[in-house]
């Protein structure tokens, strides 16, 4: 399948007989290469999400551009292209499928996913790092409708709440750390986790505005995953993650420290936690290209381990019923594992190694998982597991 380019600036109808296909290059092949590619940033794309649901992806890129897909209309050409100030980094969707925030430089930005006319955008003063929706979010413009931006040079987390025509900054709170590296608000609570790169976690309270716990893992901490039942994961620059559990006044403890022992220190950049409490599996991915699934019910209790050979993996991802797990790399490629063995089920080449700096996954009612990762070669890929047996259209994407 060749490559084809999509101008931006193009928004024209395209039929739909004309849209490119998910298809198999070669049935015989025992691994799969195929999946849709389309060219969507005239430089580097550093950042891609979709919605939780499928139906959006969202990309951003170094040449101040931010795009919109609808999954269900057009896969090739975006649906909408809005312009910003810097790089756009940082996309995020709320749960609901309400809004999709973004951050550019000193601004942050929300698209309103029921008007999607223009941005509504609000300068900082100073680069933004970090958003963080809140998990209430409704759609219904009113005190729940709102999200956390993180700003390193000012240590200031602020909150900033989603209007009917514009988004407006209310009172945040500062923080005493070294630079952040991920923020996380807990659902079906008033409290955001914050982890920094010198080993801290935080605890706030975002309604009064203040801290309420601390732990120090004394490691640098690359990632973190929100689990079940008042627990979170964070991943450590040593190659192993610590299991922390918290209570509902904020305070925190480390329960487990979990991951096999390196010959050298490696950091843990991508986790993944089952929501299902039967499969109490554990998925963390490092730099250094190892993979390894841990039932965290058990002692020692390391089901398998991969490595796909010193590429980092970028983001892990289980499937519903998490029987199986997926990684996405820096090179592009695509895996796919048993999570009942070690055995590697299949893998997703992009046709020549290129810089990936995105990946994102999101399991569909279809039963698929449909992954997205993007490059510095300004292209979107497109990644559909199990592989359809015959052409398959984006409208049946998420159905069928």
């Amino acid at each position: 399948m060749e490559e084809e380019n999509a101008d931006v600036s193009d928004k024209g109808d395209i039929e739909m007989e004309d849209e490119a296909q998910f298809y198999e290059e070669d049935p015989n092949a025992v691994l799969e290469t195929s999946y849709l590619i389309t060219r969507v940033h005239q430089q580097d794309a550093v950042s891609v999400a979709i919605s939780p649901s499928g139906k959006y992806v969202a990309t951003g890129g170094c040449d101040d551009t931010a795009l919109l897909f609808k999954s269900l209309q057009n896969l090739k050409l975006p649906f909408m292209i809005y312009k910003a100030s810097d790089t756009v980094q940082e996309l995020a969707f709320d749960r609901h499928e309400n809004f999709l925030g973004y951050i550019s430089g000193e601004d942050v930005n929300v698209i309103d996913l029921g008007n999607f006319i223009r941005p509504r955008t609000l300068c900082l003063g100073a680069p933004v790092s970090l958003i963080a929706w809140n998990p209430g979010v409704q759609g219904s413009y009113d005190v729940y409708d709102f999200f956390l931006a993180v700003v390193p040079e000012t240590k200031y987390v602020a909150k900033i709440l989603v209007g009917k025509d514009e988004i407006s900054e209310l009172q945040g709170f500062y923080y005493a750390g070294e630079t952040p590296t991920n923020i996380k608000m807990v659902p079906n609570n008033v409290l955001c986790l914050i982890t920094f790169n010198n080993g801290l976690i935080l605890m706030f309270n975002v309604e009064r505005r203040n801290q309420v716990g601390s732990l120090n893992m004394k490691a640098p901490i690359h990632s973190m995953s929100l689990g079940i039942f008042n627990s979170f994961v964070v991943g450590l620059s040593t190659g192993k993650v610590s299991v922390c559990s918290f209570a509902d006044d904020g305070r925190m403890r480390a329960v487990n420290l979990l991951g096999e022992e390196k010959i050298e220190p490696v950091p843990v950049e991508a986790i993944c936690l089952s929501r299902v409490p039967s499969r109490p599996f554990l998925a963390l991915a490092t730099l250094g290209g190892d993979i390894e699934i841990h039932d965290m019910n058990t002692v020692n209790g390391l089901r398998f381990k991969y490595n796909v050979g010193e590429i980092s993996i970028l983001t892990l991802a289980f499937d519903d019923d998490v029987n199986k797990l997926y990684a996405g790399s820096y090179d592009g490629t695509f895996y796919v594992f048993d999570v009942h063995s070690d055995t590697l089920l299949d893998v997703y080449y992009s046709r020549g190694k290129v810089n990936t700096f995105g990946f994102a996954m999101c399991p569909v009612y279809s039963g698929r998982m449909l992954a997205c990762s993007v490059s510095s070669k300004g292209d979107l890929r497109y990644f559909l597991d199990p592989f359809p047996r015959e052409s398959i259209k984006c409208n049946k994407i998420l159905t069928n």
